[in-house]
């Protein structure tokens, strides 16, 4: 445990007995709650020893019999967990009593469909469990659309906004909110309704009324007083509301949301929704809790308002990527298809450029360590420089923009594509084999790269500034902080462009290209590789997944709880997942299958049927 925790777990048992010599009697109780509330659960199961200790001092907790068990919680952490439970039991209980023609439903969804496929230059029809997606939503004011990567979430969004546009049930705009837990995935969702309305032939004005924000801002976060705004005693001004990427939603925050919706009018002319998105075998919450999967485990037995969508548009049942998929988190309503899935199931090569060439969706990459004085990790992050980041500067580099004009004019979808095309992911952050290790390797790099290109008076744009950062055309930088004046988000990724005989950061904003001067960007660092949990939300073309040998790694206890927390089903599954045509595995095999054994299940006890 952190010195810290335990000057902080020492200072409360000290507080509730009043005596420092026995305050180590009440340890074990804390610390073993606190650090299950590290790996996201909210309880942990109550000890024999444990008894006599409750029974003696008045702890700050409480017991709860979970499937025939006593289970200790924090008295704070249960009492949000017995308010979200009240909260979404009211949900579902509210009944809309509005009932709509469902032949004119399908007949507005048909001629949608029929625009969207002219857009597209291909025949294109929602699926069946999309169709059933609207009318259910349409008929509840609750509503849960779940589904994997590619099975049409917000495409579904777009339509039923466009439905009860046509229905004339849409609300005005300011009645309207989507929302996301950080700024880049409500970024994102911005995008992709906006896109999907495009190609149903939605005029720009009406796109244009749909703009994501953080759940934070939904709210109006005091940071001052650190309170929200909106509150039990001031509800949200809204009668739509969609909330996208729940999976990465905490107990607080959820619970913040349904306190600001408490006193919502029900039963006005116009019905009040509230639509929740998410795929729950992506990575949960950073904090405690795990909402989603908890309301999924309570809906299904709830009525109508779950609406699961298992068809992928991204990945064929027979592809690679969907068989990856499934071994990783295998499917009940498919145990067969594991019967001839292994990591030996997919081709090894030894040559990286072989494996960006190769036709292949799903490639092992192993490859050679020709110098034995280095690492692996060097190994590797030299070979992607050399076959993907060099190759990729020349691409920027040849944009060559003359003036800030010329480059608000470059195509979106050029841009983009060049963006998004190849993302290397790992699973750390910290350390030699996490994030900021491999940066300053890639620095080293390129400080050689440039010095070569001194001597032969190449003309690449690059500079050194006050604090030693190397930045040059091509190079990939990441938001990690938000700046709301400029519309840049923690997670958004963007380009160093030459603008003519400036460098400048250039980023994607609402399908418009801005330039921004590089010593007044919020606080920022080079996105050659990105950690799992920032990508989540995005898809790139392909992905490289590197996942070191943990005996590289520390052998500090600290740095294997750190591990064990990391490596998990969820983790392997959210990486691989992120890509739209290949996965690069440059993976232990041994680490491999560590994360696909450890399969964390946060124990929080949720359930409504006793509220």
């Amino acid at each position: 445990m952190r010195d810290s925790n335990f000057t902080y777990l020492n200072l409360l048992a000290y507080e509730i007995i009043g005596k420092k010599s026995n305050a180590s009697e009440l340890l074990p109780i804390l610390s073993e709650i606190f650090e299950a509330g590290l790996d996201g659960s909210l309880c942990v199961p109550v000890k024999k020893e444990w008894k006599v200790l409750l029974k003696k001092y008045q702890l700050p907790v409480v017991l709860e019999n979970i499937e025939g068990i006593p289970h200790i919680y924090f008295e704070k952490i249960h009492t949000l967990k017995r308010k979200l439970e009240a909260a979404l039991k009211k949900q579902i209980q509210q009944v809309n009593t509005i009932h709509f023609d469902i032949n004119k439903i399908g007949s507005i969804q048909s001629t949608l469909e029929s625009k969207y496929s002219e857009t597209l230059n291909l025949k294109f029809k929602l699926n069946n469990g999309q169709s059933k997606a609207i009318r259910q939503t349409l008929s509840q004011n609750f509503q849960i659309i779940s589904g994997g990567p590619g099975t049409g979430k917000t495409t579904v969004v777009a339509f039923l906004l466009r439905i009860m546009k046509e229905l004339n049930i849409l609300p005005e705009p300011e009645e309207i909110a989507l929302v996301a837990p950080t700024g880049r995935a409500a970024q994102r969702l911005t995008e992709s309704i906006q896109h999907n309305l495009k190609r149903m032939g939605s005029d720009s004005e009406f796109n244009n009324l749909f703009h994501g924000q953080t759940v934070h801002s939904l709210l109006s976060f005091n940071r001052k007083e650190g309170n929200f705004f909106y509150n039990k005693e001031r509800a949200l001004p809204y009668r739509l509301l969609i909330v996208d990427e729940v999976s990465m939603m905490d107990l607080d925050l959820m619970v913040s949301l349904f306190d600001a919706l408490e006193n919502i009018e029900t039963s006005a002319a116009v019905p009040f929704h509230l639509i929740l998105l998410g795929d729950p075998n992506q990575l949960p919450s950073v904090e405690k809790g795990e909402v989603l999967a908890d309301f999924l485990n309570e809906l299904p037995n709830q009525g109508q308002h779950l609406s699961h969508l298992t068809e992928s548009n991204r990945h064929a049942a027979g592809s690679q990527i969907y068989q990856l998929m499934k071994y990783i988190v295998p499917d009940l309503e498919a145990p067969s298809l594991l019967e001839s899935i292994s990591e030996n199931s997919f081709p090894t090569l030894s040559s990286l450029n072989a494996v960006i060439s190769d036709k292949a969706e799903v490639i092992w990459y192993d490859f050679q360590q020709e110098n034995s004085n280095q690492t692996k990790r060097d190994t590797i992050v030299e070979q992607i420089w050399e076959s993907h980041f060099i190759p990729q500067m020349k691409t920027v580099q040849s944009w060559n923009f003359q003036s800030e004009e010329e480059m608000k004019n470059f195509s979106i979808d050029v841009f983009m594509s060049e963006l998004n095309r190849f993302r290397c992911l790992t699973i750390f952050r910290t350390g030699y084999l996490g994030i900021e290790g491999i940066q300053i390797k890639i620095q080293t790099l390129a400080n050689s790269y440039f010095q070569k290109q001194k001597q032969t008076k190449s003309q690449t744009k690059y500079f050194r500034d006050l604090a030693t950062h190397l930045y040059y055309e091509g190079m990939p930088i990441i938001i990690t902080k938000n700046d709301r004046s400029r519309k840049l988000f923690n997670g958004d990724v963007g380009f160093i462009c030459g603008i003519g005989a400036e460098l400048r950061a250039v980023f994607c904003i609402n399908n418009l290209l801005f330039s921004f001067a590089i010593d007044t960007l919020p606080k920022h660092e080079p996105a050659f590789f990105m950690t799992v949990h920032k990508s989540q939300g995005s898809e790139y073309e392909t992905v490289l997944f590197y996942l070191p040998e943990l005996k590289q790694a520390p052998n500090e206890p600290e740095e294997k709880n750190r591990v064990h927390r990391l490596l998990n089903k969820k983790i392997l599954y959210t990486a691989v997942t992120r890509s739209k045509k290949k996965v690069i595995l440059v993976c232990d095999k041994k680490t491999w299958k560590e994360g696909l054994l450890n399969d964390p299940k946060r124990l929080t006890g949720f359930r409504i049927d006793n509220i």
